[in-house]
């Protein structure tokens, strides 16, 4: 079913975070079509305008031009828990973003264990996909925009996936920010009872 919805807000949230189409097609796991097509005609299926709506942290009706169904209940989701002290995280808008070269090394815990280490270089408004792996299967992924601001801290704008057998389906968008230097973290519970968690530090 599709719905209409007001094109320029959804140009002013982009413009707002200083995304590209093709940027905001991939935070949103939407294709760069679907993006081109929605901000021309401001006609979207039910499922988009909630990923848009997930993706900028608002409601389905602030971008709709008729009343709508709400989004879907999110699971129970943990910001910034056990980071380093003097880093700060928030789930929040954030203005002055700029394109540069970062670094950053991703730690991936299951139930407090560690279970993996990946260092991405050069990741500048690019986004990366990380799946967490237990004897072969897919358990997990997150998907990280990693911007630097012009304060000279580090926005992380991180897309949450559970996965199984059937496959893998979203969790939470949520945004972060920190310092160069300091860990960030955020973790999730799955329905089967599993804590994923994310550290996030982006390098000097």
């Amino acid at each position: 079913m599709e719905m209409k919805i007001d094109a320029s807000k959804i140009k002013a949230h982009r413009a707002q975070r200083a995304w590209s189409q093709e940027q905001l097609a991939a935070v949103a796991d939407l294709s760069l079509r679907t993006v081109q097509r929605i901000e021309r005609s401001g006609v979207a299926s039910n499922e988009s305008v909630k990923a848009l709506a997930a993706v900028f942290e608002t409601d389905v009706q602030s971008l709709s031009r008729v009343a709508t169904g709400g989004l879907r209940p999110r699971s129970a989701l943990r910001v910034g828990m056990g980071f380093a002290a003097g880093a700060f995280v928030g789930i929040a808008f954030f203005n002055g973003v700029t394109a540069s070269a970062l670094d950053y090394t991703v730690r991936t815990f299951i139930n407090s264990q560690p279970v993996a280490t990946r260092t991405e270089t050069k990741a500048d408004l690019r986004p990366i996909t990380i799946p967490v792996l237990v004897q072969g299967q897919e358990q997990a992924r997150v998907r990280i925009l990693a911007s630097v601001l012009d304060s000279g801290n580090v926005r992380l704008d991180l897309v949450l996936y559970d996965c199984n057998e059937g496959g893998c389906s979203r969790v939470s968008q949520p945004a972060m920010e920190t310092k160069k230097g300091m860990p960030a973290r955020v973790e999730w519970a799955k329905d089967t009872g599993e804590v994923i968690a994310y550290e996030i530090t982006p390098n000097e």
